[in-house]
């Protein structure tokens, strides 16, 4: 891996990445030229894509290939998965370079992840294999080294937390996310991403994994102005009303579970709270970011 340093923002740059064995003497091979664009400074309009749970445990998965078709023609700035990118279980390799990560990752974004960065909060089925968490953090290094991590892009702030398997992990990373909001004090809007949805009407509504801690969670997010938050973990979309911690708060914050671009369907009943419910749909959720709205 390695890094490009000192580029111009709001540029279009290309490249193409040269590789064999020229001590073996063969001679060295090049890929295609592919184009990137740095972000812009300044309160530029932009979207970016969400999605997640695009884990296909077919031999030749197609779903998620089929969901990314459809990427390129909304020109999103950049990707977020709410993660499970893997199938992983105790047999997977972690490596970049085996079958796991070619099928369900590389393969289906192949001609649009070379050009759109691309930000994954990490899930479950992504760190529940054997070194899971190193193969993470070797594709993504801004992973490293804890697996919660921070970016802006223009006016806005993006946290992606791990809680990977439960709620309650948001206790471990809570003083870190305080002090990252005060850092985002002007921000126009803040984000986040995390797999585990907090709020769900489907498989793992009252779970244990999700109902403890919610409430802090919640709370937390009010207090720090939190707008929006992407998650997966609970296969459907789910949109709900903004959500406060308790009835006097000035503040609320908008949910949305995006998780089915792959794997098996989950079923999302709706309640009271709920915006919108889809259920055995494979999609993803196209964000368009100006200073003053977030659709």
């Amino acid at each position: 891996l390695f890094q490009l340093k000192n580029l111009t923002p709001g540029t279009r740059y290309g490249y193409c990445v040269e590789y064999g064995n020229p001590r073996a003497g063969r001679a060295l091979l090049r890929t295609e030229k592919f184009v990137f664009t740095t972000p812009s400074i300044g309160l530029q309009d932009f979207r970016f894509i969400a999605y997640g749970d695009s884990r296909d445990r077919h031999q030749t998965p197609k779903r998620h290939r089929e969901v990314a078709a459809n990427f390129l023609r909304h020109q999103p700035d950049f990707i977020v998965s709410t993660g499970d990118i893997l199938v992983g279980g105790e047999t997977a390799s972690s490596s970049m370079f085996g079958n796991d990560w070619t099928k369900n990752f590389f393969e289906p974004l192949k001609g649009i992840i070379e050009g759109v960065p691309y930000y994954p909060a990490v899930g479950n089925h992504d760190q529940d294999l054997k070194d899971g968490a190193a193969g993470m953090k070797m594709v993504f290094p801004r992973l490293e080294p804890s697996l919660y991590y921070s970016f802006d892009y223009n006016h806005v702030h993006f946290t992606v937390l791990h809680c990977a398997n439960r709620i309650v992990e948001f206790e471990m990373q809570k003083q870190w996310f305080i002090k990252d909001m005060k850092r985002a004090k002007d921000a126009d809007w803040r984000v986040v991403i995390l797999h585990v949805s907090p709020f769900s009407t489907g498989k793992y509504a009252e779970n244990k994994w999700t109902v403890g801690g919610r409430r802090e969670m919640l709370e937390t997010f009010v207090k720090q102005g939190v707008d929006l938050v992407l998650s997966g973990h609970d296969h459907s979309y789910q949109r709900f009303y903004p959500l406060k911690a308790d009835a006097d708060d000035s503040h609320a914050v908008l949910f949305i579970v995006t998780g089915l671009a792959g794997t098996n369907p989950y079923f999302a009943e709706g309640n009271q709270y709920s915006a919108r419910v889809v259920n055995n749909i494979d999609h993803f959720c196209v964000i368009k970011v100006t200073p003053k709205t977030l659709d």
